[in-house]
């Protein structure tokens, strides 16, 4: 169960700052899919990805800021509860369009203080070996296809800051590389998402702001590790822009 047994909410925690909860104003029906919306702006031009983005922390002018994204949210109730409620709230989250419990666990995260991004399935370099599932972008697929799976995928949960490519371990890099992609690239910009290149080194296409991934974190070493790798992405920071570990 989302909620502890005895039935309090324990997920508002003292001194971290909430996400803001969807806005209503914020959001518009899915066409075809009741009870699901897709983000817009705001009537006096709010931004979702200036709503849903989460409190950052005061550090000294001359101290290099890093982030990390976790791939993964919510394919595993237990896990995915267990780092909303352990990890600091300076992770972030990216949230697979598949995940079974996807709106009741990006609730906990935002209560936590996490911002939390969509993964939006997409076509990887190593398809067909790899493959991201019925909804993905890609294989090619017409536009219109493209475009009705973009907003299918927009539409499984509210109050997301912006999307990511990272999706289970594989990054969509074939779809996400591609001219193609500067139509999804587009309609993120006009409904007020990021968008979060996962794949390092690779360059971002398209209007839609955000950032890009410096490094990817070896998730086959133990947490004893994880230090070391994070020292790594320090050095990679400037000072008015942060080092992105996915």
């Amino acid at each position: 169960s989302i909620e502890p047994q005895d039935g309090a909410v324990s997920d508002l925690v003292p001194g971290v700052t909430p996400v803001s909860k969807p806005v209503p104003d914020m959001l518009e029906p899915a066409p075809g899919e009741p009870g699901h919306n897709l983000p817009k702006p705001g009537p006096a031009g709010q931004l979702a990805r200036n709503i849903y983005a989460a409190a950052v922390p005061a550090v000294p002018a001359t101290n290099a800021r890093v982030g990390i994204l976790l791939d993964g949210y919510g394919l595993s109730e237990e896990m995915s509860l267990n780092a909303a409620r352990t990890l600091p709230a300076m992770v972030s989250f990216a949230v697979s369009t598949y995940a079974p419990a996807r709106p009741a666990l990006s609730e906990v995260a935002r209560k936590r203080g996490h911002e939390v991004f969509l993964s939006l399935p997409m076509q990887p370099s190593t398809a067909p070996m790899d493959d991201e599932g019925p909804r993905a972008l890609g294989y090619d697929h017409s536009e219109t296809v493209d475009r009705d799976n973009l907003r299918w995928a927009l539409s499984r949960f509210d109050g997301y800051v912006g999307v990511t490519n990272a999706f289970s371990g594989l990054d969509g890099d074939a779809y996400a590389q591609s001219p193609d992609f500067q139509m999804v690239s587009r309609e993120l910009n006009q409904r007020g998402l990021l968008y979060l290149n996962a794949t390092p080194t690779a360059q971002r296409l398209g209007p839609a702001p955000g950032g890009a991934a410096a490094m990817t974190l070896d998730t086959a070493a133990d947490a004893a590790g994880t230090p070391g790798q994070v020292h790594h992405l320090v050095p990679l920071a400037k000072p008015t822009d942060p080092a992105i570990a996915l």
